[in-house]
């Protein structure tokens, strides 16, 4: 590379730097996604971090229980430089609510308890999921105590004492519940709000889109399974409002439009993801005539598992919001880059460790990029920076 030039682009990249931290200025993100993009550029593993702990990344990067905080943008020793560190005495520098959630009030069947976009959600073992108002239950109880406290002889968040029961939940009012399959999660999206649901009577590879304020099914709302493979399809509200069904070999983004005057929603195909284009890989024909020269007819039946060593298939699929770029990571440990407007792929990065055999996981920040695994016990991840060629 012309000395002048690359001399420009390190003083460029030097710049955008300086201007990430409290920036959101647009040029900026335009200027570092153009850096990025450049074929010439790419990304280099600067540090390798190991825990028994799983990993936390929110802008910091936290480890063994939030015990550990680095800032993944700047170095000290081949490392992240540590924010802070606290010695096994202290706990979590968090508050923490335990509730006790009565027979009498939620029922005595209950399956799993999570809290997503200010709602408790309560799910049954009879396929009824329950929504409730978590902020108005925090409002009428709420008692919170630090984690590493010592009450009644012991410290809280350790053994024998754990999380003890600070709150008691005497009444809750449900918002509304529906019946949903056993390994689908209820997802929310869309102006106005709209929900992605697969219920028990339906086959496994469907789903439904419905208006949450009419309960109606959008026009073209029922989203298919193309090919059924060794992993399971999911469907879900996902980044910027997009409805996302996710299957083995592809992505599908869809819109939500709303006609208000007519009380109709319609579900719109916005892009495709198909990671056999990726690969230039042909679907093969398969031949209609006998060796003998006599016709056949074929079928295709759904319900077949696909199996092909050389397919690739998306592990997991994100979104960098300031690059305005999907990120979506394969079977093969390869990594891409699409942009938002066009899903067309603008960079392509190979991970320099891969194992298929593990839980394996991607985030692009700005910048930086970190790739996560676990295998057995050990939580291990790299970090890579970008890097100016």
């Amino acid at each position: 590379m012309n000395e002048k030039i690359k001399k420009h682009l390190n003083v460029t990249s030097y710049v955008i730097r300086r201007q990430l931290h409290g920036s959101n200025s647009r040029l900026v993100w335009k200027m570092l996604s153009s850096i990025i993009i450049n074929p010439q550029n790419g990304f280099k593993k600067v540090a390798t971090l190991k825990s028994f702990y799983p990993f936390s990344y929110q802008r910091i990067l936290f480890s063994d229980g939030h015990r550990k905080a680095y800032d993944c943008y700047n170095f000290k020793d081949g490392k992240p430089k540590l924010l802070y560190l606290l010695n096994q005495n202290h706990g979590r520098v968090v508050d923490t609510i335990s509730y006790e959630c009565p027979f009498n009030i939620f029922g005595n069947d209950i399956s799993d308890v999570t809290i997503c976009e200010s709602m408790l959600i309560v799910r049954h073992r009879s396929l009824i999921t329950e929504y409730y108002d978590f902020d108005k239950l925090m409002q009428s109880n709420n008692s919170a105590i630090m984690l590493g406290t010592t009450i009644d002889n012991g410290i809280v968040g350790k053994f024998p004492l754990g999380i003890p029961i600070t709150t008691v939940i005497e009444a809750a009012e449900v918002l509304f519940q529906l019946t949903t399959s056993e390994d689908h999660t209820v997802t929310f999206g869309g102006v106005p709000w709209h929900y992605i649901n697969r219920t028990p009577k339906m086959k496994s590879y469907h789903y439904e889109a419905r208006s949450l304020c009419y309960d109606r099914l959008a026009k073209n709302g029922t989203l298919y399974t193309k090919n059924i493979q060794l992993y399971n399809d999911s469907a879900y509200f996902s980044f910027n409002e997009a409805l996302l069904h996710v299957e083995s070999d592809r992505a599908t983004f869809y819109k939500i439009q709303h006609d208000p005057v007519k009380y109709h929603s319609e579900v719109v195909e916005w892009g495709v993801i198909n990671m056999k284009k990726i690969l230039n890989v042909e679907t093969p024909k398969a031949s209609l005539t006998t060796s003998s020269g006599r016709s056949v007819r074929q079928v295709n039946r759904l319900g077949a598992v696909n199996i092909d060593e050389n397919d690739e298939t998306l592990v997991m699929i994100d979104y960098e919001d300031e690059l305005e770029m999907i990120v979506t990571l394969s079977c093969k440990g390869i990594v891409h880059l699409y942009d938002w407007d066009t899903f067309k792929i603008v960079k392509e990065i190979s991970l320099s460790e891969w194992n298929e055999d593990a839980d394996n996981s991607v985030i692009i920040d700005r910048d930086v990029m970190i790739h996560t695994w676990k295998l057995q016990n050990t939580f291990t991840i790299n970090l890579y920076q970008m890097s100016l060629s």
